[in-house]
């Protein structure tokens, strides 16, 4: 729960680690800029899990910090190389920031290639070029390429 979430970030606060929980909303360009000065920013599930929230903060250069899907997703960020995903027992938020923190170096790699595999697969072109080739078996340009065979999919349709 998201209420749950923020009592571990509070606490994480208290143990002394910079925090910073805004006091209501925040409009873009002040989010935007809180985000890009972050190491990890939360990015928890809501009324959806796979949201283009986790990818806009990709694409600021910081890694998202995520409860583990529950949900099969398209082109997904992986724990340990784009993300940080943590468990919804009590304490693993708070485990995975701690253990994230603890190599900085690591998590600036991390945002670099959270940021390219976002910018890669995750924006509106890239989804639709996806969505084009599998349908239509063309590229949005129009040039004729080849929909994965069924054994290639990465996507399972209902």
């Amino acid at each position: 729960m998201r209420s749950d979430g923020i009592e571990e970030l509070l606490a994480l606060r208290d143990e002394g680690y910079v925090i910073d929980v805004p006091e209501g909303r925040l409009d873009m360009a002040e989010f935007h800029r809180r985000v890009a000065q972050a190491w990890l920013t939360w990015s928890p599930g809501g009324l959806g899990w796979d949201c283009s929230r986790h990818y806009e903060i990709a694409w600021l250069g910081t890694v998202p910090l995520m409860n583990y899907p529950t949900i099969v997703r398209d082109e997904p960020f992986r724990d340990g190389q784009h993300c940080v995903l943590y468990g919804a027992e009590p304490g693993e938020l708070a485990r995975a920031v701690r253990a994230a923190l603890a190599d900085k170096e690591r998590l600036a790699r991390m945002g670099a290639a959270a940021a390219e595999h976002g910018l890669c697969h995750h924006t509106a072109k890239a989804r639709a070029e996806r969505v084009a080739i599998a349908v239509l078996g063309r590229r949005l340009d129009g040039r004729t390429e080849r929909a994965p065979r069924e054994a290639e999919r990465k996507w399972i349709a209902g």
